[in-house]
């Protein structure tokens, strides 16, 4: 989709949560100074704003929910969590990576398959460790998307975070603690062509990663 495109997605998904952000929002943006401003991140935009829409649509079509989705998405996007600091004394040659615990730190016991999240999600927020393979990786900078997959279900991932310098690989195995909103749903739209598919996939929220 073009920014325009994006842009009026996002805009009826406003209006579908509360007529007045919607008129908050192009209020914000009713400028014809904006395609100049934006120049070169206009890539960038386009691709957060899909994101953005991806998420307020996983929550279904309520306008609560949507509500809620539009807030959660915004305070993960504007409060990322980073590393901790390595141990000095720890083997940073061998020891895991992880982007929400000191990289010295045991990996966590699975709990769950992403069936099991997936089902539990129906009638409440879910939170789980899985064992699973990164089957798609997309990124820009301070973004980091991708599908994760234990070969039945498969979760699509997006972490927001300014200089985030950890970003899975295709084909890498990990350990993943995800948490999953009430009533994900799994993702019908179409989504920008430069991005791995995700249609199929259940959207969830990263707390730590740890390849093995």
């Amino acid at each position: 989709m073009t920014l325009a495109q994006q842009l009026s997605r996002l805009e009826s998904l406003l209006d579908s949560i509360d007529p007045a952000v919607l008129a908050w929002f192009t209020r914000a943006y009713d400028d014809d100074t904006t395609p100049e401003q934006l120049r070169d991140l206009q890539a960038d935009v386009e691709a957060l704003v899909s994101s953005l829409c991806e998420a307020v649509e996983a929550a279904g079509p309520g306008p609560a929910a949507r509500r809620q989705a539009l807030g959660d998405y915004l305070r993960h996007a504007t409060q990322p969590t980073r590393a901790s600091a390595p141990d000095p004394a720890a083997d940073t040659d061998t020891a895991p990576v992880t982007l929400t615990a000191p990289v010295h730190a045991p990996a966590p016991a699975v709990t769950h398959s992403i069936s099991d999240l997936i089902r539990a999600s129906d009638t409440a927020e879910t939170t789980g460790t899985v064992a699973a393979t990164v089957v798609d990786v997309w990124s820009t900078p301070g973004y980091v998307e991708y599908r994760l997959s234990d070969g039945a279900e498969t979760l699509v991932i997006g972490v927001h975070e300014a200089g985030c310098d950890v970003t899975p690989t295709t084909g890498q195995q990990a350990v993943t603690t995800v948490r999953i909103a009430k009533g994900a749903a799994t993702i019908t739209e179409p989504v920008d062509p430069r991005r791995p598919s995700i249609l199929g996939a259940v959207p969830a929220e990263l707390l730590e990663f740890r390849p093995v």
